[in-house]
């Protein structure tokens, strides 16, 4: 979860940089380059995200299992006590991936890093205020949308234990080829004229 929120912050603080630095800064460090770190980082947060939502689901189905502790897992289990802890992290791991992101952008593009502040979009105080906002929002949405999952985690054990009920309940169907008779019954299975006695009787595909 914090990965997902640091990851979403940064790319957010990137987004939000270039276009205020359209408005506010007469040189836009920003402007001109090809922003292949967005994708980069968006897949990373998306890869995280989907990891977390998988785990929560695997604790739900270990509780199905009888594991009953999984029920008590809470927020303050995944992300700690308090709100502001985990938005310090995310504020804190967010900035390195920030300047990372553009590190990535001017290399790749073949330019020329001159100061610090070419990777704030050339203005510090513009950069690090963005930052800092984007990433508070971004510990606060994460933190709401983790409790909204962990509330939903009994609902989902209720259905997983009614759809294992259900499968519990079909059961795979048997060879459905004739098991093989032998020759007493091979012989059952004869023309009614050929059994009778004495008498000859036309032959079987008749």
């Amino acid at each position: 979860m914090l990965v997902v929120a640091a990851c979403g912050a940064a790319l957010l603080a990137h987004v939000g940089i270039d276009v205020a630095g359209d408005f506010l800064l007469a040189h836009d460090t920003y402007d001109g380059l090809e922003h292949r770190s967005r994708c980069e980082i968006l897949s990373m947060a998306l890869a995280f995200a989907c990891a977390s939502v998988l785990w929560v689901l695997w604790v739900a189905f270990e509780d199905v299992r009888g594991e009953r502790g999984a029920t008590r897992l809470t927020v303050e289990d995944l992300l700690g006590r308090g709100p502001w802890r985990f938005v310090a992290a995310v504020v804190a791991l967010s900035l390195p991936a920030l300047i990372g992101m553009e590190i990535l952008d001017v290399t790749s593009d073949g330019g020329r890093i001159d100061d610090i502040t070419d990777l704030l979009g050339g203005s510090a105080p513009l950069g690090l205020g963005v930052a800092s906002l984007t990433a508070t929002l971004t510990g606060l949405a994460v933190r709401r949308l983790a409790r909204m999952l962990l509330a939903s985690h009994r609902a989902f054990v209720a259905v997983a234990q009614r759809l294992i009920a259900l499968v519990a309940r079909v059961r795979p169907q048997g060879d459905a080829r004739p098991p093989e008779r032998g020759v007493g019954c091979q012989i059952g299975q004869r023309s009614i004229l050929s059994r009778r006695s004495g008498k000859r009787g036309p032959p079987l595909p008749v």
